[in-house]
């Protein structure tokens, strides 16, 4: 994944029929025109460049090696004048209830890229998956007949598991807040105790009873992850 960091010295100024970026520390403005525009605001909606280009696509008709040439030359210019730069962390707004009730919809994410090999089983990461973000649990690394490697995963709040690409892989979750506060935090006491019951329910996941099972474990990941929201 191409993580961006935005500097805090730019502000942004629309106006009908276009946009401005203004750099406070050196006082210049920069107008950017209509492609421009949809590359920046897909950027500061922490969209993949995928769907960035999925959207010029549509937008301009044009193919998608000139979409992504589009991309890379301007993400080129912001960091040549210290708009943005590349970050190794990035975050991200959870939408959807795959990992409900442990991460709410709306919880504030912090991803950070890692290598496959430092993933431990029960680690919480991201995926891509036709332009979309995907946050799971992970339950194993397995290897198929070609030896090549694959992620095995679960949202806490579904049934069924997923297998993850390598190349789909984006990275692991190091950081949550809700509200604008954290409210977990990994390697903590309830953390680690999420990661230990999901290992012991998750071989269940998958049998006829899953449903009985599923509403268990989601009423135990519920009082670990936020008992004062409990009533």
């Amino acid at each position: 994944m191409d993580m961006v960091k935005f500097s805090p010295e730019v502000i942004t100024w629309d106006f009908p029929g276009e946009t401005v970026l203004f750099d406070l520390r050196t006082n210049v403005p920069y107008l950017l025109n209509s492609t421009a525009v949809l590359i920046w605001k897909g950027l500061e909606q922490g969209e993949d460049e995928d769907r960035i280009a999925n959207s010029l696509q549509e937008e301009f008709r044009i193919n998608k090696k000139r979409a992504r040439s589009d991309i890379a030359r301007f993400k080129k210019f912001l960091q040549r004048k210290g708009i943005i730069q590349q970050d190794a962390t990035c975050e991200v707004k959870l939408k959807g209830y795959s990992m409900h009730p442990f991460l709410p919809e709306g919880t504030i994410l912090r991803i950070k890229e890692i290598s496959i090999e430092k993933l431990a089983v029960g680690d919480v990461i991201m995926f891509k998956r036709q332009g979309a973000r995907i946050v799971h649990r992970l339950l194993k690394k397995e290897q198929g007949k070609e030896g090549e490697e694959f992620l095995v995963t679960r949202g806490d709040g579904n049934l069924s598991s997923e297998v993850v690409k390598l190349e789909e892989f984006v990275g692991k979750v190091v950081g949550v807040s809700l509200d604008g506060e954290c409210f977990l935090s990994p390697g903590s006491f309830r953390w680690r105790m999420m990661v230990i019951l999901h290992k012991i329910l998750s071989p269940f996941g998958d049998k006829n009873w899953k449903k009985k099972v599923k509403g268990m474990r989601r009423r135990i990941f519920e009082l670990l992850a936020y008992p004062e929201r409990i009533r």
